[in-house]
């Protein structure tokens, strides 16, 4: 190789050396104008209004009412959105402890602040007697710890029972009944008879009664409707082994 064509070669090197210095040097100047342009926007984001909750929105509840859920949660209109983004589980876990009806949570952040709470519950199947004070019972058999002084909603009473596995059957097969005879019972008492620890008698909404055995109330209870139509007056219908009524003044 030619001097000449050596000191060529040199140059073409060195001024790509001088090229990638200044490249990188341009990059990393950017990279810290773009960090420091990103971290004024980030304590200006804190100090902002746009970081606080500035609303929360409860969808799912039955039971349940709204306000029950945000104060479960312990988030208002000065939390931060960024500690609830990242103690989700967190507070999704604080508010099913609270309150043991929830079946599902899920937070959701809407709008740069807004806060979204998804919930499923648990159905309740009805409100157990004890001790003057009235227990919610989940579809689940579970009995919620919170006493009320009066049932909430529609929803059946149920007393006397002091077997826990007759309980439990009795409310698996109230929830196996159709809506509209769900409906139309206002209290389940327990009457267990020497012959039928399974016995219960319905106090229907109509004023009557019914008598029927737990294991074979879901079959049962089909005929209700029809028997009740054709009764003249209130009374009881006897379901436990065959299928008739009488009148409260025949007792």
């Amino acid at each position: 190789m030619s001097e000449e064509k050596r000191l060529r070669t040199v140059k073409t090197e060195k001024k790509k050396a001088r090229d990638f210095k200044a490249f990188v040097v341009d990059n990393i100047k950017n990279f810290i104008i773009g960090a420091i342009v990103l971290l004024v926007l980030f304590i200006a984001y804190l100090g902002s209004p746009l970081s606080k909750t500035s609303q929360i929105n409860v969808s799912g509840i039955n039971d349940l009412g709204e306000q029950q859920v945000i104060n479960a949660s312990k988030i208002s209109t000065d939390t931060s959105v960024l500690n609830v983004f990242s103690h989700k589980r967190t507070y999704e876990q604080r508010v099913k402890d609270d309150l043991q009806t929830i079946k599902t949570i899920n937070f959701d952040i809407d709008s740069f602040n807004k806060l979204d709470i998804k919930i499923k519950e648990y159905e309740t199947v009805g409100f157990i007697l004890k001790d003057g004070h009235y227990y919610r019972i989940l579809e689940t058999g579970k009995t919620v710890s919170k006493k009320l002084k009066l049932p909430i909603g529609n929803y059946p009473v149920y007393s006397g029972f002091d077997n826990k596995d007759v309980l439990d059957n009795t409310i698996k097969q109230y929830a196996k009944l159709d809506l509209k005879i769900k409906n139309s019972i206002s209290e389940v008492k327990y009457e267990p008879a020497k012959l039928d620890k399974n016995k219960v008698r319905l106090y229907m909404n109509d004023g009557n009664e019914v008598i029927v055995n737990t294991k074979t109330m879901v079959k049962k209870m089909k005929y209700y409707p029809s028997i009740s139509s054709q009764m003249k007056e209130k009374g009881v219908v006897d379901l436990e082994v065959g299928s008739f009524s009488y009148p409260f003044s025949s007792k």
